[in-house]
């Protein structure tokens, strides 16, 4: 099979089900099944923003260039060595083959099938990426909180996690995608979580260069959208700020679950955050409230809204982590209603 071709053929049919029904035909196949597996899982990564200039010119073997791509998603090379070893492999493959290791590299099979996809035909071959939400305002889950609970400003930036692992750290926005930040924050996250494999949750924030005042919502976020795309400037990768509310254990991340209270999880992230040096800091706690009744945070609510601020989540503290939208930590936002 040329899975170049395959994969062009599932681009060119827009329905869902043709894409099942090709692969379904073609479930047997192991090479489709690992291309399919290394360019959606995302706790597969490797560390390239983009392909390198190469021209074609071998006849190598698809499966033994995957295989070489351990060397980039193990952090065994990476910088220059690291493009280098994607030029080779790239170099080293006819034009068709090398395509498909550019849909890998760039984590996007280019035509349309998705992890749910994939996984209706190989179950469980792809991990979905994990990411707890709130829940929107609703009084009756308002009224099972347990109190005392923790009120949180809703912070107005990109939500991330910072993946602390075997001592190196990448960003993640909250669907998996890697974030590009150029080698800022990722020392102070390392210097955070020791010898622990961690993951912290957050959002991150632009600071105006010249002052201790976080950019505007379109502004900010302007400049980490190219953090996403990978265009963004050294000097406005310097300018992102991170404030933290969480911190899971990167196993139990990886699981889904985290069955430690939330006010554990947040003492000990509350502790981390403290003791780093207080100049040039660029990892905050978000601000936090703790509140014994539902009117205190009523009020703490009001209180942002006068000053222009977006909300608060409420959390009860005996809440795990879940790979879902929880139903112990509520958002309340300010709503305006109009006649048009």
């Amino acid at each position: 099979m040329n899975i170049n071709v395959f994969l062009n053929e599932l681009a060119a049919n827009p329905s869902r089900n043709f894409k099942i029904e090709q692969l379904e035909l073609n479930r047997n196949n192991e090479v489709l099944r690992e291309v399919i597996r290394l360019a959606l899982d995302p706790f597969t990564q490797f560390y390239q923003r983009k392909i390198p200039a190469y021209t074609a010119q071998g006849g190598g073997c698809l499966v033994k260039a995957m295989g070489e791509l351990y060397e980039l998603s193990s952090r065994n090379v990476t910088g220059n060595a690291a493009i280098q070893k994607l030029t080779d492999i790239l170099t080293g493959l006819d034009s068709c083959n090398a395509k498909v290791i550019e849909r890998i590299i760039q984590k996007d099979l280019k035509c349309g099938v998705q992890a749910s996809t994939a996984n209706v035909v190989w179950t469980g071959l792809v991990s979905e990426y994990p990411c707890m939400l709130c829940s929107q305002f609703d009084q009756k889950l308002v009224d099972k909180i347990n109190y005392p609970a923790y009120v949180q400003l809703k912070m107005d930036g990109m939500r991330f996690n910072a993946i602390v692992k075997d001592g190196k750290c990448e960003f993640r926005s909250r669907n998996g995608k890697e974030i590009f930040l150029l080698g800022n924050l990722e020392q102070e996250f390392i210097s955070l979580a020791g010898d622990v494999d961690c993951v912290f949750d957050g959002e991150l924030m632009v600071m105006h260069p010249d002052d201790i005042q976080f950019m505007d919502r379109q502004t900010g976020n302007g400049i980490l959208n190219k953090a996403n795309k990978g265009t963004i400037s050294v000097k406005e990768a310097a300018m992102v700020h991170a404030t933290v509310w969480d911190v899971i254990p990167y196993i139990l991340f990886q699981d889904g679950h985290c069955g430690t209270p939330y006010s554990t999880r947040y003492a000990t992230l509350k502790s981390l955050v403290e003791k780093q040096p207080s100049k040039n800091k660029k990892i905050w706690l978000v601000t936090t409230d703790i509140v014994n009744t539902f009117e205190e945070a009523q009020a703490i609510f009001e209180g942002y809204l006068e000053s222009g601020l977006e909300g608060i989540i409420l959390k009860d503290g005996s809440g795990p982590w879940e790979d879902k939208r929880a139903k112990h930590q509520i958002k309340f936002k300010g709503e305006l209603e109009c006649d048009l």
